[in-house]
């Protein structure tokens, strides 16, 4: 009997860690991997937008339904103090409520007038946010296009620089970031065959002009050659913003 008793007990005692080991390793296990596996609810941006606008409206429409009932608030109020003051000359009372009757119309309109000031300030508010969106974008456009063409004519230039003569004048050409570059020239060559090798660099961004510190000169006629700007023996050039 004894025995039997103790087999009971450890049977149950073995069942009771079976469902202790099932609640405390497994259904935390399941419970997890349930949540892993659900992936995150992607909306589109075009149904999101769809729901703030519709939220919007109708937040506005609440607006304007409680300014509504405002005012019919007000004007019942106006209308219930009348009676109060007169409740017995009915004559008089129809005067009051003949005068009262231009008031409520007075109220309505003014409700009216306040619901169309914010429908325009809304409308309003939407064309300058328009606009202003507007203007970033033909200036974002402005500027690709500037960049575009600055590549363009820089491209044209590295394609088209003539070969550097072996018997040319050495220039030396100082740039505003303190570096330098050095090519020879032949004097017949104009000053814009110097601006055309100094953009080819591709380090200015700034509209400038060429000269020199002793003698000093300036080049603006980049028509001129260098033999006519004085320019027949190596020297060095300083790079002027204008």
């Amino acid at each position: 009997m004894l025995s039997e008793t103790l087999v009971i007990l450890w049977v149950v005692f073995l069942f009771c860690c079976v469902i202790t080991f099932i609640y405390e390793y497994f259904i935390p296990r399941a419970e997890k991997k349930k949540w892993d596996d659900k992936k995150p609810i992607e909306k589109d941006p075009n149904e999101i937008k769809k729901i703030i606008t519709s939220k919007q409206e109708a937040f506005d429409s609440l607006a304007k339904e409680n300014e509504i009932r405002k005012r019919k608030k007000k004007m019942e109020e106006v209308i219930r103090k009348h009676l109060e003051n007169n409740p017995n000359n009915n004559k008089d009372l129809g005067i009051r409520l003949s005068s009262i009757e231009p008031t409520r119309e007075n109220i309505e309109s003014e409700t009216q007038r306040i619901i169309r000031e914010q429908d325009l300030e809304y409308l309003e508010s939407l064309e300058l946010d328009k606009m202003i969106e507007k203007e970033k974008e033909l200036k974002k456009q402005r500027e690709e296009q500037t960049k575009k063409e600055r590549r363009d004519r820089i491209d044209n230039l590295r394609n088209n620089l003539k070969e550097e003569p072996a018997n040319g004048i050495k220039i030396l050409i100082k740039l505003p970031s303190g570096m330098s570059v050095q090519r020879k020239f032949l004097i017949s060559e104009k000053i814009q065959d110097i601006v055309d090798y100094i953009d080819s660099k591709d380090e200015l961004k700034v509209s400038y002009y060429l000269s020199t510190n002793y003698p000093k000169a300036v080049y603006k006629d980049l028509n001129q050659t260098l033999e006519e700007s004085n320019i027949t023996s190596p020297t060095t050039l300083y790079i002027t913003e204008k």
